[in-house]
């Protein structure tokens, strides 16, 4: 690691270690919690659930590893890609049966990529054996889809199920205007004059600010994801919960 970077990460350490001992702690707890789950094939709320959970964990884990590098705006966007698998893993545990809707929604999301393939294999004027089974199989998933009426399930349909409308409206609204290059998102990377008029940089440093509410939220979101996977799967709820979110209280009202 180069100097420069080693006291980046000593700075970051004086300035919020409380906040990633909290981070270290639970994500510890996490990882022995994922590997500790008994996965039944039959039963689709349990394998979804289960790798839902996986996948929240492992962004949450590249989260805290991308803020070692004052990577502030790339927090933004794992944080949303954090919240895709919540939603739905967190909407499962209130209603079981839900599982099954992602799973015959997804024929629909095959149609739209069967359609994807035929349309550059048109496009580019490529003939195969491929193309004409992808033809075959068009027909067959649309009237798989027509026959039993699915519907495509949205990131939204999900935040509802789960009852976190709120979370979607604003944590989720503000984090993917960083990952669709919003002209708002774009604005953060420029440094302006002190009359804020003339650009006189782009941001290439890392940032040391700002991270306290970013590991309060992804702490808060990995706290969810562990509650919904405990009651699928049946566990009682740990004592980390409780424990991780009065320490989360304590350090934020100092931080007020």
């Amino acid at each position: 690691m180069a100097e420069d970077d080693l006291g980046f990460v000593n700075a970051l350490e004086d300035k919020y270690g409380s906040y990633l001992s909290i981070c270290r702690e639970l994500n510890e707890f996490s990882q022995k919690l994922q590997y500790d789950l008994d996965i039944h094939n039959e039963y689709n709320a349990e394998i979804l659930s289960a790798t839902c959970y996986s996948q929240v964990l492992s962004t949450y884990q590249a989260t805290i590893l991308i803020s070692r590098k004052g990577m502030k705006q790339q927090f933004h966007v794992l944080l949303r890609c954090m919240l895709e698998p919540l939603f739905p893993l967190v909407a499962i545990s209130k209603n079981l049966s839900f599982a099954n809707i992602l799973v015959e929604a997804d024929e629909v999301e095959r149609l739209k990529n069967i359609n994807k393939y035929i349309r550059y294999c048109e496009r580019n004027n490529i003939k195969s054996n491929d193309l004409s089974r992808a033809h075959e199989l068009k027909v067959k998933v649309a009237e798989n889809i027509q026959a039993k009426g699915l519907k495509k399930v949205s990131i939204y349909d999900c935040a509802k199920e789960a009852g976190l409308e709120d979370w979607y409206d604003t944590l989720y609204s503000h984090t993917s205007s960083y990952l669709h290059a919003t002209v708002s998102s774009l604005e953060d990377q420029l440094i302006l004059d002190e009359n804020n008029q003339k650009i006189t940089a782009l941001k290439n440093e890392p940032e040391l600010d700002g991270f306290g509410d970013l590991y309060s939220t992804i702490i808060r979101c990995m706290l969810v994801a562990i509650q919904a996977v405990c009651s699928i799967f049946k566990i009682e709820e740990p004592a980390i919960i409780e424990k991780t979110s009065g320490s989360l209280m304590e350090l934020e009202s100092k931080s007020a």
